[in-house]
């Protein structure tokens, strides 16, 4: 990953999440203490099956018991409102309180024309500059940073369990945010 890059990554996940939440699937219809059937979850295979049954049959809770971290890079702050409605997950995001966002940059949708994208970019670099000229003349960039464009580059760390994962990418791709080509 560059650190240019826009996108989103997994920094991380549940170690053993496929065996935590297939034995989720299983405390409820299997004897045995939550230990034993940790113990004897060592199929892969069969924790994906057990799971993927679970899951269809409605039951989709299990999958909270798998935790992710992800980074979203350079992502717009549109993004960065699209997912926060998502309250289940925790966010920390760079604060246009405290950091400068001089040399930020922006996106732009593929989906304007190249006349579109001069005007905007336009634009956008003359908020920056007034932005710049804000923080040269003492002016906070808490306060500076109201002039900053919608498309602003940002970045996010998200944490979530697999089933609001779940319902995010669905959001993402299926759901309102189809319509927005960064989001999607």
């Amino acid at each position: 990953m560059k650190n240019n890059e826009c996108g989103a990554f997994i920094l991380s996940e549940t170690r053993n999440g496929e065996r935590i939440v297939s034995c989720g699937g299983r405390i409820s219809t299997k004897p045995g203490t939550a230990i034993e059937l940790y113990k004897k979850a060592t199929s892969k295979e069969k924790n994906l099956k057990l799971i993927s049954k679970v899951v269809s049959s409605g039951h989709k809770t299990v999958l909270e018991h798998h935790y992710f971290n992800l980074a979203f890079n350079n992502v717009s702050i549109f993004v960065e409102q699209f997912l926060i409605e998502f309250r289940i997950a925790s966010f920390t995001i760079k604060s246009g309180r405290y950091v400068n966002f001089s040399s930020a940059g922006f996106n732009l949708p593929d989906s304007f024309t190249n006349e579109q994208k001069k005007l905007i970019k336009s634009h956008y670099k003359k908020m920056f500059s007034y932005y710049d000229k804000f923080v040269s003349r003492g002016i906070p960039v808490e306060d500076a940073r109201f002039v900053l464009p919608y498309g602003l580059k940002t970045n996010i760390y998200m944490s979530l369990n697999a089933r609001e994962l779940v319902h995010v990418i669905c959001a993402m791709i299926y759901g309102r945010g189809s319509r927005y080509e960064e989001v999607r």
